[in-house]
C-alpha cells in the first residue's frame, strides 16, 4: 500500500470502519405507506440500495445516491432507468419509502434489501457519459476491484460484468442466464483496473457516444505487489527445478509451505506439486486425494477441491510433525523423522514418477532449523517473506525461475510466470478493531457434479453472510442468497435469481456457510457442474475481527416475553442468531426450545439428548426478533443471542475425531456448549474454570444433567481452545466422528461491561457470601456446580426477577419443572453475590463456574 493510499484510506487513523457499518441485509413487510428502515447505514455518505419482493414476482430494483434517488434499474431487464413514484429517501441510519409500490412496499408482500455503503476497501459508484473512444474512469475504491458491474441508464442495453477471475476479455450479462464471452477490447479496453481507474473499451454497453453509465465497484481485486505472483504448469512434463543441496533435507525442526491451485487432474498417478522423491518428501494429488509422502509412508489430507487457492504447511517440532490446510491442522502429530535425498526438488511435477501437475503454484517456502507452525493458525493475507532460516522462497516473482533465496539455481522446464496469485490487494484489508481486515471475496471454484460438493475457503477464513454466484461457462441463473433470509446447515436455504423476478424459494439444502466459507451440497448445473468454473462475490459477517464492538449488553443479548398481537412472537432490537424459549412457569415437555439462524426450521432441547425436530415456525428471517407468532403469549419467554466478540456459532457436519474448528471470536472461547443435531448424544460443555481451571481441556460437563464433571481426555482432544480454532474428540461432546455428525457449537468469552465466563470457590457463609465481579450489573446469569453430583445448571434473569429481597426466580437448564422462589443473593453494579449455602451454589470449597450478561 503506497502512502497516499495509507492516507487516504485512513491508515493509521483513530477513526475506525466496520462491515456493520457498510452494509446491511434487511427483511421487512411492507406497509404500503410511510416506512423507514432503520439498518445502522450511512447512506449520506453515498451507496447502493438493491431490493426484491420475496412474496411475489416483481423486479430486482436498484437505487443509488450518484442519480435520482427516484430512477430504478433492475438486474433482471435491459431497459435503461424508470422513474416511479418510490418517494425513496436514503438517510443517515437507513433509507425510507413513502409509497405503495408493489416493488418495494406493498402491505401484502415481505421484502429483502441489501444496502451498500461508499467506502474505501469496499464499495463505490460511479457515473460517467460514453465518447465511444477507449478510456479510463476514475474512481475512490481505494483498491483494485474485484468486481465491476456497469449499466447503460438512458437506453436498453445489457448490464456488463467484470469479475477478476475470468480476467479482462469476458464479460457476463447480469440479465442473463448466459455463460461468459470473450472480446479483448470492447469492454474492459484488455486493461486490468487498478486502485484508481478501470478502463472501458468502444462497445455500447459500457461507452456509447453520449450514452450515460452507471458502474458499481466491488473491491477484493488481486494484488499488484511484486511477490504476489506464481508459476502456472499446464500438465505436460513442464516443472521447475533445483540441484539436490543439504537445504532440502529434513532435520529436527523444518517447514515447507506454499500455495497452490490445481485446475485439472491430470489422472497420471501423481500429480506432484513439490519435493524430492525417493528418500525425501512429495506433496501430490493422488486423483483428487491431497497426499504428503515421506519416506516411511504417506499422510491424506483428503479430497481437496479444484480451482481455488489453498495454503498448504508442513511443520516439524522434534519428534512431532503436524499438517496443516488453509491454516487448519487436519494430520495429527506424527514423526516423519529425518530425511534426504539425492534427488534434485522439483516444483509442478514428478520427474521420478512422471506425474505432472496442471495449475499455479505460489511462494514455496522451505525453512530450516524453525518449525514455522505449531498450531492452528490463520493463514497469510500477504506474499511469504524471507524470515529467519529460509532456505528457498520462490515462485513469486515476474519470472518462472525468478526467486527471493534459493540454495541453486532454478532451472524452467516449459512452465509460465502468471500474475494470478492467492492474495488480495492489501489496500482493501481496513476493517475491523485492528484496521486490515477484508470484508469481501470475489473468487471462483470448480464445480465437481457431486452432491457433496467443493468446500470454499474464503481470504484468511472467515463466514459471508452474502453470496452472489454463476456458472460462468453454461447457460445457468444467477444465483443469490444471504444467512438473513436463510442458509441452513443441513436445511433448505433461500434463493434468489437476480436475473429472474421470481419469488424467493427455497426448495433444497444448496449450500452451507462455514466459518471459513461455503460448502457447496447440490449437484445442479448452476453451482456446481462438473469441471466448470464458478464465479462468486461474498461479503463477510460481523465477527470478532471486522464486527463492531458492543457497547452495551443489550445489543447482543435480549430477553423478551411472546407477544401474541404481534407479527413478530420475540422482539431482540437486533437479528437473533440463537435463542431458547420456554414458560417459565409451567412444567412442560415443551420447554428450553432452542434454535439458531445455521439450524432455522429445526429446535433442540436442553433437558434432552434427543435429535433436533422440525418446526417450520422457527425462522430467524427477521432483523430485530425472531419466530412468527404462532401463539406464544406472555406465558413465554425468550433468551436472545446475537453473534459478537463474545459468542460465536459453528454449524458442521461430518467432522472427523480430533478436528479442528476455526471460529470467528478473535479471542480464545472460555465456554462452549456442544450438541449433535442428527442424533441422541448428550449436550457436551467445555468451560475454562472446571477442575479448578486446571487442564479444562481434559474435562467435560453435561448441560443435559446435573452431573459432575467427568474426566474424558477425548471429549475435546485433550487439547485448549485458542483464539483462532478449538478442537473436538469422540462422542463426548456428540462427535461420532461419521456421517451421522451434525454438531452445533455455541462459544461463549467474556468482553468487558458485556458478558463474563468465570469460576468461584463456595465458603458456605450466607452471611457474607460469595461476591463475583463481572464488571457490569448482570440481567442474567447461570450456575454450576462442577465438582460434585447433583448440581443444577441454574439460570437467573432480570426479566423474570432479580429483586435482591429473597425472592428470585430460578430455572434449570437440565429439566422442565417450572421456576421456583429462591435466595439466589444480589446484584450490584459490578457483578453478583451469593449468599445462598446450598451446596449447589456455595458449599465450603465446593467448585463453581459461571456465566454472566449485562
Amino acid at each position: 500500500m503506497t502512502p497516499i493510499q495509507q492516507l487516504y484510506l485512513g491508515v493509521g487513523a483513530s477513526e475506525k470502519t466496520y462491515i456493520d457499518d457498510v452494509f446491511s441485509s434487511y427483511v421487512y413487510k411492507g406497509n404500503s405507506g410511510s416506512h423507514t428502515i432503520a439498518n445502522g447505514i450511512d447512506n449520506s455518505k453515498g451507496g447502493l440500495l438493491w431490493t426484491k419482493a420475496r412474496t411475489v414476482g416483481e423486479s430486482h430494483t436498484l437505487f443509488d445516491t450518484a442519480r435520482a434517488s427516484n430512477k430504478a434499474i433492475y438486474t433482471n431487464l435491459s431497459e435503461r432507468d424508470e422513474t416511479r413514484n418510490f418517494n425513496l429517501s436514503f438517510l443517515s441510519n437507513g433509507f425510507s419509502w413513502n409509497t405503495s409500490d408493489g416493488m418495494v412496499n406493498s402491505s401484502s408482500h415481505s421484502y429483502a434489501a441489501w444496502n451498500f455503503r461508499k467506502a474505501p476497501g469496499f464499495f463505490d459508484v460511479v457515473t460517467w457519459t460514453g465518447n465511444g473512444s477507449a478510456r479510463t474512469i476514475s474512481h475512490s475504491l481505494g483498491c483494485i476491484p474485484g468486481v465491476i458491474l456497469v449499466k447503460r441508464t438512458d437506453s436498453a442495453d445489457r448490464w456488463q460484468m467484470y469479475h477478476h477471475s475470468l480476467g479482462v476479455d469476458k464479460r457476463l450479462y447480469m440479465n442473463l442466464d448466459w455463460a461468459a464471452t470473450s472480446n479483448s477490447s470492447a469492454w474492459w479496453n484488455a486493461t486490468l483496473p487498478t486502485s484508481s481507474v478501470f478502463s472501458i473499451g468502444t462497445d455500447d454497453g459500457v461507452n456509447a457516444n453520449n450514452g450515460e453509465y452507471v458502474a458499481y465497484l466491488f473491491a477484493g481485486g488481486e494484488s499488484d505487489a511484486a511477490t504476489a505472483r506464481s508459476v502456472d504448469f499446464d500438465g505436460t512434463n513442464d516443472y521447475l527445478s533445483i540441484a539436490d543441496h543439504a537445504d532440502f533435507d529434513v532435520g529436527t525442526n523444518w517447514t515447507a509451505e506454499c500455495w497452490f491451485k490445481c485446475d485439472q487432474i491430470m489422472g497420471n498417478g501423481w500429480d506432484a506439486i513439490f519435493g524430492q522423491w525417493s528418500g525425501g518428501y512429495v506433496l501430490e494429488y493422488v486423483g483428487t486425494d491431497l497426499r504428503f509422502y515421506y519416506p516411511a509412508s504417506y499422510k491424506s489430507l483428503g479430497d481437496v477441491p479444484l480451482g481455488q487457492w489453498h495454503h498448504f504447511a508442513v511443520s516439524k517440532e522434534g519428534s512431532n510433525t503436524r499438517i496443516f490446510l488453509n491454516g487448519t491442522q487436519v494430520v495429527a502429530n506424527f514423526d516423519m523423522g529425518t530425511t534426504s535425498s539425492s534427488n534434485a526438488f522439483h516444483i509442478g511435477g514428478n520427474v521420478a514418477g512422471g506425474g505432472w501437475f496442471n495449475g499455479k503454484i505460489s511462494n514455496v517456502r522451505i525453512v530450516q532449523g524453525t518449525a514455522v507452525y505449531t498450531s492452528s493458525f490463520r493463514p497469510p493475507t500477504e506474499p511469504l517473506t524471507n524470515i529467519t532460516n529460509t532456505k528457498l522462497l520462490c515462485c513469486n516473482d515476474s519470472s518462472q525461475t525468478g526467486s527471493t533465496v534459493t540454495p541453486g539455481t532454478i532451472t524452467n522446464n516449459g512452465s509460465t510466470a502468471s500474475t494470478d496469485s492467492p492474495f488480495d490487494d492489501p489496500a482493501g484489508f481496513v476493517f475491523g478493531e485492528s484496521g486490515s481486515e477484508s470484508v469481501i471475496k470475489c473468487g471462483s471454484y470448480k464445480g465437481n457434479g457431486s452432491s457433496t460438493g467443493p468446500e470454499i475457503f474464503l481470504g484468511d477464513g472467515w463466514e459471508p453472510q452474502f453470496i452472489l454466484m454463476k456458472n460462468a461457462e453454461k447457460s445457468e441463473n444467477w444465483l443469490m442468497w444471504d444467512s438473513m433470509r436463510g442458509i441452513v446447515t443441513g436445511g433448505n436455504d433461500a434463493r434468489l435469481f437476480p436475473n429472474l423476478s421470481t419469488t424467493e424459494s427455497s426448495p433444497g439444502d444448496f449450500i452451507d456457510l462455514t466459518s471459513t466459507g461455503f460448502k457447496i451440497k447440490d449437484n445442479g448445473g448452476d453451482l456446481n457442474e462438473s469441471g466448470d468454473t464458478i464465479i462468486y462475490l461474498c461479503i463477510r459477517r460481523p465477527d470478532g475481527y471486522c464486527g463492531k464492538l458492543s457497547e452495551l449488553g443489550t445489543d447482543v443479548f435480549a430477553m423478551d416475553t411472546g407477544n401474541s398481537n404481534a407479527d413478530q412472537a420475540f422482539t431482540s432490537g437486533f437479528p437473533v442468531d440463537f435463542a431458547f424459549n420456554r414458560q417459565p412457569a409451567t412444567a412442560s415437555q415443551y420447554q428450553w426450545e432452542v434454535g439458531a439462524r445455521l439450524m432455522q426450521g429445526k429446535l433442540l432441547y436442553t433437558w434432552k439428548t434427543d435429535a433436533e425436530i422440525s418446526y417450520s415456525d422457527g425462522k430467524f428471517d427477521d432483523n430485530t426478533g425472531w419466530l412468527p407468532n404462532n401463539g406464544y403469549t406472555s406465558n413465554w419467554q425468550s433468551w436472545m443471542w446475537k453473534r459478537h466478540a463474545g459468542f460465536d456459532v459453528v454449524a458442521e457436519n461430518n467432522l472427523p475425531l480430533g478436528a479442528n474448528i476455526p471460529h470467528s471470536l478473535g479471542k480464545t472461547p472460555e465456554m462452549i456448549i456442544a450438541k449433535n443435531r442428527n442424533n441422541t448424544f448428550v449436550w457436551g460443555v467445555y468451560h475454562k474454570g472446571v477442575n479448578g481451571g486446571t487442564n479444562p481441556e481434559q474435562y467435560r460437563l453435561k448441560l443435559n444433567t446435573d452431573d459432575a464433571q467427568q474426566q474424558v481426555t477425548e471429549a475435546w482432544n485433550n487439547t485448549a481452545p485458542t483464539a483462532t480454532h478449538f478442537t473436538v474428540g469422540a462422542n463426548h461432546t456428540g462427535n461420532s466422528g461419521g456421517a451421522d455428525y451434525r454438531p452445533i457449537f455455541f462459544l461463549f468469552s467474556s468482553v468487558a461491561g458485556i458478558s463474563s465466563v468465570g469460576s468461584y470457590t463456595g465458603n458456605g457463609d450466607g452471611s457474607s457470601g460469595i461476591n463475583v465481579t463481572t464488571g457490569f450489573q448482570p440481567r442474567f446469569y447461570m450456575i454450576k456446580r462442577s465438582d460434585a453430583g447433583s448440581s443444577p445448571w441454574y439460570v437467573v434473569d432480570s426479566l423474570r426477577g432479580m429483586s435482591n429481597s429473597g425472592d428470585e426466580k430460578g430455572l434449570q437448564l437440565e429439566n422442565s419443572q417450572a421456576q421456583f422462589d429462591y435466595n439466589f443473593g444480589n446484584t450490584s453494579s459490578t457483578g453478583f453475590t451469593i449468599t445462598a449455602t446450598h451446596a449447589s451454589l456455595n458449599a465450603n470449597g465446593g467448585k463453581y463456574i459461571y456465566y454472566a450478561h449485562a
